[in-house]
């Protein structure tokens, strides 16, 4: 999984044209660029507000465990997002770009697919890594 190869694609294609962080006519936040920020980016962090994670002591999900219907694309306000009255009318996702947005929705909106600093650095990039080694 890599947020920036996965997800940012979509958000360029169908999103950024009025959430690049600037003001006037169709323009609103979030902010959706994928301009590094911190340990991720600035889309991804400010998609955050509009996605239920599984997450350690946080109050986004059951921390007993999950239950279908109440997690990822099930359960997040990113997709009704793209289907109210002021998206519809100037989003239309191809299937390929929803399904990218469910399944990062459905595999806990994850940013890396690495645990190594390096590359994790390289898929903040965009960059394509390599899978860890088999321990």
């Amino acid at each position: 999984m890599s947020y920036p190869l996965l997800v940012q694609p979509v958000l360029d294609r169908h999103c950024v044209r009025c959430h690049d962080g600037s003001s006037g006519e169709l323009k609103a936040p979030p902010t959706l660029t994928g301009e590094p920020v911190n340990t991720f980016t600035r889309s991804y962090e400010s998609l955050r507000p509009y996605v239920r994670w599984y997450e350690w002591g946080g109050k986004s999900i059951r921390e007993i465990g999950t239950q279908p219907g109440h997690s990822g694309a099930d359960e997040s306000r990113l997709l009704p997002v793209l289907q109210d009255a002021t998206h519809a009318q100037h989003v239309h996702l191809p299937q390929e770009d929803y399904l990218r947005l469910c399944l990062w929705l459905d595999a806990n909106v994850p940013f890396y697919g690495t645990y190594e600093k390096e590359a994790q650095v390289a898929q903040q990039a965009g960059q394509v890594v390599p899978p860890p080694e088999v321990q």
